[in-house]
């Protein structure tokens, strides 16, 4: 859940590491847990880390200014890390049935990549879940994550060499990312993608298709912050440091559907996409996510567009 995932040059539609304002004085970071300590959470936490409840405040403390130090993103501040996104999607259920099936070539397990993992709070979720670690593998433009992700969750020996450091716009033949093209059976996108110009998320749907598996079922599972109605938003202080500017892409649930259809039949795949809105408060809005909205407010300035702002759970499977 890299929100925002700052990535490649810092061109106009996208956030450069360097833009970033590093300060703790800024609305999204908090200085008290909110209520996302769920209880899928203190579950993992527990039974997954070895964490007996009584320490786990303490210790999401201590790793929110860790991940702080690696890059200072809203949702670390937020502790939106908390949150185990990916099990809430509507298609949770079939990710875990996709993962345990048997593979085609039983010499290649399946394999599930999460793409703009933060500190790998999914992919954990997703092992606990009973699908094994060395399947699991999660990315990121920041290595420091892997690290701050192995003291979270107590687990090096058990992920070490599973975290892949990379940028999503690299298409140099030196990036892991291309090197694995074509070998994720499942490929998880959580709050990372409307970090992005119109442009570059074309662009960043196309690099994510060729990552996929060619075998039918393969599938993109994810979500993001979207709009009823198309429209640009500027990104700029206190989100980013005084003078930056930037411009990211908010997409309706058809505009995004069309994007990824247009972009499979433009490459050769075929695609079936599914794309809907999740209002804020049927997803239980809690108080931390009232403030994070209030932060956006800062981004969508104009009361109409945040009145049209919504989650979009979506997936692309492989046809």
């Amino acid at each position: 859940m890299a929100e925002p995932h700052p990535t490649g040059p810092g061109g106009p539609g996208r956030v450069h590491v360097h833009d970033a304002n590093n300060t703790k004085d800024v609305p999204w970071y908090i200085p008290i847990i909110p209520a996302l300590m769920s209880p899928p959470l203190i579950d993992l936490l527990e039974n997954y880390a070895g964490m007996p409840p009584s320490e786990q405040e303490a210790h999401l403390y201590r790793i929110r200014d860790l991940a702080w130090e690696v890059f200072p993103m809203p949702s670390v501040g937020l502790f939106w890390w908390l949150v185990l996104g990916l099990s809430t999607h509507p298609h949770y259920r079939q990710l875990i049935e996709l993962m345990k099936s048997p593979p085609t070539d039983p010499s290649h397990p399946r394999k599930f990549l999460d793409l703009g993992a933060c500190l790998g709070q999914d992919s954990r979720k997703l092992i606990h879940d009973g699908i094994p670690s060395s399947s699991v593998y999660a990315s990121d433009i920041f290595p420091g994550y892997e690290s701050v992700g192995h003291a979270l969750f107590n687990d090096a020996p058990t992920t070490h060499g599973h975290f892949i450091a990379a940028d999503i716009f690299d298409s140099s033949r030196s990036s892991p990312l291309v090197r694995s093209r074509g070998t994720w059976d499942a490929i998880s996108i959580f709050m990372f993608l409307h970090m992005f110009s119109r442009e570059d998320l074309l662009l960043a749907i196309r690099q994510v298709l060729l990552l996929l598996s060619a075998e039918p079922g393969s599938m993109i599972i994810g979500a993001q912050t979207s709009s009823t109605e198309d429209h640009e938003e500027v990104l700029s202080t206190p989100f980013l440091k005084e003078g930056v500017v930037r411009k990211v892409f908010r997409p309706s649930k058809e505009t995004f559907k069309q994007m990824w259809q247009e972009a499979a039949l433009d490459m050769g795949i075929g695609v079936k996409v599914w794309a809907e809105y999740r209002p804020r408060w049927e997803l239980g809005e809690t108080e931390v996510e009232q403030n994070y909205s209030e932060s956006h407010a800062m981004v969508a300035k104009d009361e109409e567009q945040r009145g049209k702002q919504r989650r979009m759970f979506f997936t692309v499977e492989r046809l």
